[in-house]
């Protein structure tokens, strides 16, 4: 019986149909059909449903959005279980759609911040809280950024981690002015704290160096203050 089923075809019928002999493995299931299969196999009815989409995609997305909208709390829910199931796809698209929108998702951003901004600072502060590495990150390469560009400096990507566990998790300026020693503490994120971790450009952005992991260090606070007062007298 089981040899039957493996090698028992059937014509692809239907007026979708590609008129083929395929084997039943081919088609999908239908209770509603003698023989429990579609009439036509999967490869057409694929076909058949990417043309029709096409063809009614305005129609079906205004009433996606009209559901979507009588139904908020649902769609939300919706929309955060598929992407915590499918977080790559999830950023693909998404990355996909900014670069097919990219003017009409700033201005939308624009708006929706001028609208709301009380919560967006709000919203700001808690990732700030609860993401601290990633904002000292963020806060690095948006300075140097600014800096290269005004430079013309060369740049390769790189994590503060990184380069700490490269170096040891020591200060590497000559001249370390800790009385603890050149041990740095990797998550001390207080910002008046003068022995937290920092990254040091041995050639300073501004004097023609490069953000790239070769002219980086890890370094202390204020040994790091300290080097580019020196340099800049």
């Amino acid at each position: 019986m089981i040899l039957m089923e493996a090698t028992a075809t059937k014509a692809c019928g239907g007026k979708n149909g590609c008129g083929e002999s395929k084997p039943l493995s081919d088609f999908s299931k239908d209770s509603r059909r003698k023989d429990g299969l579609c009439s036509s196999c999967r490869a057409c009815r694929s076909t058949y449903h990417r043309q029709w989409y096409l063809e009614n995609q305005d129609r079906i997305q205004e009433k996606s959005r009209k559901w979507g909208a009588d139904n908020r709390e649902q769609s939300r829910d919706n929309a955060s279980r598929w992407y915590a199931e499918n977080p790559e796809r999830a950023k693909e698209s998404r990355h996909r759609w900014y670069a097919e929108n990219s003017e009409g998702a700033k201005e939308k951003s624009h708006q929706w911040y001028a609208d709301n901004t009380e919560r967006a600072l709000e919203v700001q502060r808690q990732w700030k809280e609860n993401n601290p590495e990633r904002h000292a990150d963020n806060r690095r390469r948006s300075t140097t950024k600014r800096r290269r560009l005004l430079a013309g400096a060369l740049s390769e990507p790189y994590a503060r981690l990184e380069i700490f566990e490269r170096d040891n998790g020591q200060c590497r300026v000559e001249d370390c002015l800790c009385p603890e020693g050149r041990s740095i503490d990797f998550y001390e994120h207080d910002n008046h704290n003068p022995w937290c971790y920092e990254i040091d450009h041995m050639v300073r952005v501004g004097d023609s160096g490069d953000d790239t992991p070769d002219n980086v260090r890890a370094s202390h606070r204020r040994c790091n203050t300290a080097r580019n007062r020196k340099k800049a007298a």
